[in-house]
């Protein structure tokens, strides 16, 4: 990335990621790139499957199940948003927009 004149990196850390994706957006956007109605209704399923926590089951109103297999794709559909907020302008300025507020470096 140097050879290709990037020289800056941004690290963000994003807290409880995997718990905190809402479902219903979340689906919405799957809705966007898929079409076929049976994927989506998989995808629906996973997101409501229980949680057994000892001998407790219970299902999470939030977020996709961290450490399943299809939740780096589900997470990284819904950070795409993020990745659009994040730019690099003609001069190679990168222009943040996290938190509505508008940061030129």
């Amino acid at each position: 990335m140097l050879k290709a004149g990037f020289i800056h990196v941004v690290d963000a850390d994003l807290k409880s990621y995997f718990d905190t994706i809402p479902k219903d957006r979340l689906l919405a956007r799957v809705g966007r790139k898929v079409s076929d109605g049976r994927i989506l209704g998989l995808v629906e399923a996973f997101l409501e499957q229980g949680v057994l926590d000892g001998l407790e089951e219970w299902t999470p109103e939030h977020g996709t199940p961290q450490g399943a297999v299809i939740s780096p794709l589900l997470s990284n559909l819904y950070l795409n948003e993020v990745d659009r907020m994040l730019e690099v302008t003609r001069n190679g300025k990168y222009i943040s927009n996290m938190r509505g507020s508008q940061t030129i470096w």
